[in-house]
């Protein structure tokens, strides 16, 4: 198995030489019988092949597992704050609960607690008047949705309705309650 040895560089002429001799150009065929033209640099079957072999799971899992065993502890707090910082963990001073929200800068605080307004749209049935007021209560205790995410939810929910309104109306339950009134 001779054919498998290790191949030293060549520093002289920057070409690969195996068993320790040198090769010249024109000693050097292809593949296909060809001499080499030596433009390109001349790697091995093997490195070409790593080079096109896509990651797996079981890649990333391995290398993140070296990362954890080589990491070297931080010494000091400012090391600490440097990977934390390199995390995306690290607050931005001042501290601002409020990060991220800069929209909601210029909608006043009624507009998310009395959503009440915006459920005249939907039909005036007893049932689904109800529902709606759950839902802005809900809606209106939410401290992390942003006024526009609240007005998409009722937006939603006036769309269901609406498309249902037909199948609604030939319910008995809906007629019934509606006769009551």
């Amino acid at each position: 198995m001779e054919f498998v040895r290790e191949r030293e560089f060549d520093h002289s002429r920057g070409r690969k030489t195996s068993y320790g001799q040198r090769q010249d150009a024109a000693n050097v065929l292809t593949s296909f019988g060809n001499v080499r033209l030596n433009i390109f640099d001349h790697r091995s079957d093997l490195d070409v092949q790593k080079d096109m072999r896509t990651q797996t799971a079981w890649d990333v899992l391995i290398q993140k597992d070296l990362s954890v065993l080589f990491e070297v502890p931080t010494r000091n707090g400012f090391e600490e704050m440097i990977k934390l910082t390199n995390q995306g963990k690290l607050w931005k001073f001042p501290i601002d609960n409020e990060v991220g929200l800069e929209e909601e800068d210029n909608v006043p605080f009624h507009n998310h607690v009395f959503l009440e307004r915006f459920c005249e749209d939907f039909p005036k049935h007893p049932r689904i008047q109800t529902f709606m007021q759950v839902v802005c209560v809900g809606l209106s205790k939410n401290y992390k949705l942003t006024f526009a995410k609240k007005l998409a939810h009722l937006q939603i929910l006036k769309q269901y309705f609406e498309d249902r309104v037909e199948l609604l109306k030939t319910s008995a339950a809906f007629e019934d309650e509606q006769d009551s009134q």
